[in-house]
């Protein structure tokens, strides 16, 4: 093969987009012997949010550029109207009936009365411009680059296991990969908790190392929660927020699947007038309330139907004693009656409480949140399901790589083939036409290329990686199906295998990506 096609190979490697995105995620140098399931599906989410042109990318636009994302992305100009190309915005309340048009679109999705309610009360949404906000000593440069006067952005994010479901956990990370970076430039500092039966540890983001690590740490999260405490997160973002100097003027994005009731005038006192809060809901779950539920919200409250349940229950039990001591056949008929009314009188109660639960709660975040966007379960065949374009690009990715594959035996390419691979089998199991052939036979040629590989028993001089002999063991036992029972993939094994090489990874990286972009032919080391 001539030098002219090595090249072009290697710069559609070190360029692809995909890879580029493994990389911001953190799968190349965070090692983890269990990845989370499906985890490269999250780059397919991200393409189609950051999108505008897609529903679910029009749908997100308010809260992907909400805060600190003062700049219009150049694909989005035709999606706020009224608003010149490259203006900064911000979200502001209606002022008169003609700005109508222009409000978010999730408002149009409330109930009738609710929404003419907010226009009469001219507390609807919509995207206002601003005079620009210019920092002379900035560079151009798209970086995370923190400063005491850019907003603070504090991410709470939901890793319940209901979670899991219809890929919910994908679009959690996509979402709040694309807000982190769409928004990186403008951004100050990041703080970011995670929450289900309780709060995470704080998280923070003060400079690139520590923005990367975040975005690593987020995509590596795994939802195994059994609640979700969503007054208990908000309240110890606010205290976070007023006990630390840095966050004063901040913005709380939420990203959860939960229905929680929430104290709205509690936490709008605690609120204030500096910190506002954004939700994205995935999924239409809500609050199903029993009979123990219900007690358990009347236990504390003051209201007429909490004081009338307790009254009917102290009587229950005052009757009950007396049934216990029953002399005679007809009192304990007469006792057995006045406990059946009582609890009828309890049910009629409770079932009333229950639907006014079930309508009601889980509904005050809508109102606390100034932007508030309510997504659906998507199925994976609006995300998954390849185009021509993407399948083509796919092929030329995939023969690119095992053509460098076939030349050397580099490290970073191993891991690169190796979470491909894991992506390939994951798209396979979504496109199953023949015109998934060729991508069929790429995955099964990968596979016979890891197997050659730990084929050579660590002889450094037919392999360049360098395994030890138990490296090279270990793998072709971890990759014999019978031995592999609990299912790893081939990318979680080998990236478990190279754990000693990550140092070395990233060195390689930085001299192949200087010898593209600086258009330089350096020696290799």
């Amino acid at each position: 093969m001539d030098e002219s096609v090595l090249i072009s190979d290697r710069q559609r490697i070190e360029e692809d987009r995909f890879f580029a995105r493994m990389d911001d995620f953190g799968f190349f140098d965070t090692v983890s012997e269990h990845l989370p399931e499906n985890f490269t599906a999250v780059f397919e989410l991200a393409r189609v949010i950051e999108n505008m042109e897609t529903a679910l990318g029009e749908q997100l636009a308010p809260v992907i550029m909400m805060s600190s994302g003062k700049e219009t992305p150049p694909d989005s100009v035709d999606y706020i109207p009224n608003l010149l190309p490259g203006e900064e915005y911000e979200a502001d309340l209606l002022r008169n009936v003609q700005e109508l048009p222009a409000i978010y679109p999730y408002q149009f999705l409330l109930p009738d009365n609710v929404f003419y309610q907010k226009l009469v009360e001219r507390s609807l949404w919509l995207p206002r411009p601003r005079p620009p906000q210019n920092y002379r000593y900035q560079s151009e440069s798209d970086i995370f680059k923190p400063d005491h006067r850019k907003q603070k952005v504090y991410l709470l994010f939901d890793i319940s296991r209901s979670m899991n479901m219809h890929w919910r956990i994908h679009l959690a990370k996509a979402i709040a990969f694309i807000f982190l970076q769409r928004n990186m430039k403008e951004l100050g500092t990041v703080y970011f908790r995670t929450f289900a039966e309780g709060v995470g540890d704080l998280r923070t983001a003060t400079d690139v190392p520590s923005f990367n690590a975040l975005i690593s740490e987020i995509m590596h999260t795994k939802a195994l929660g059994k609640g979700t405490v969503l007054q208990k997160a908000l309240t110890t973002a606010i205290e976070d927020i007023k006990s630390l100097h840095t966050l004063s003027d901040s913005e709380i994005l939420v990203i959860t699947d939960g229905a929680a009731h929430i104290e709205l005038q509690k936490l709008r006192d605690m609120m204030g007038s500096n910190i506002r809060i954004n939700t994205v809901k995935i999924g239409d779950e809500r609050i199903v309330a029993d009979a123990k539920f219900v007690e358990y919200h009347l236990k504390d409250a003051n209201t007429d139907d909490a004081k009338r349940l307790k009254q009917l229950h102290d009587k229950r039990r005052d009757i009950e004693s007396q049934l216990h001591n029953a002399g005679s056949n007809s009192r304990r008929n007469l006792l057995n009656n006045e406990i059946a009314m009582i609890n009828k009188q309890i049910g009629v109660i409770t079932d009333r409480v229950a639907k006014y639960i079930t309508d009601h709660f889980g509904s005050e975040i809508i109102e606390l949140s100034s932007v508030y966007v309510n997504v659906q379960d998507i199925s994976p065949e609006t995300f998954l399901v390849l185009s021509e374009e993407h399948r083509r690009e796919l092929e030329e990715l995939t023969e690119s790589l095992l053509d460098a594959l076939h030349k050397e035996h580099l490290r970073e390419d191993i891991q690169r083939a190796a979470v491909l691979f894991d992506h390939l089998e994951l798209l396979l199991h979504y496109n199953k036409g023949e015109e998934m052939n060729k991508i069929k036979e790429q995955k099964k040629e990968l596979e016979d290329l890891f197997r050659r590989i730990v084929q050579t028993d660590g002889d450094d001089d037919e392999d360049d990686i360098h395994l030890t002999k138990m490296d090279t063991k270990q793998l072709r036992n971890m990759l014999e199906p019978s031995v592999n029972k609990n299912g790893l993939s081939l990318a979680r094994l080998i990236k478990l295998l190279l754990k000693k090489a990550k140092q070395y990874v990233v060195n390689q990286r930085q001299i192949r990506r200087a010898r593209i972009f600086a258009k330089r032919k350096l020696k290799r080391y």
